[in-house]
């Protein structure tokens, strides 16, 4: 990205309390090192290496995130209709 490195990336969303709850995946062609990946602890769902994936197999990923996040709601959505 030209403006700004992934890691500005992530904490440029975590400013903003409303957008903290966006799972993030970060695909990557990168070998990380143990600082870079304790870096993202917290702030992202998944470390995928790009080398080892198919169009396929991300967006399997991609289905399972927004599959979790949808059930993680129901139950708040369903309390608060109570």
């Amino acid at each position: 990205m030209p403006e700004m490195n992934g890691y500005q990336f992530v904490a440029e969303l975590h400013k903003h309390e409303e957008w903290r709850t966006i799972p993030i995946t970060v695909v990557t062609a990168k070998d990380m090192s143990t600082e870079e990946r304790l870096a993202l602890d917290g702030y992202v769902e998944k470390v995928l290496p790009k080398h080892a994936l198919t169009e396929e197999a991300l967006l399997t990923e991609i289905e399972d995130l927004i599959t979790a996040c949808v059930q993680a709601k129901q139950p708040a959505q369903n309390k608060q209709a109570i």
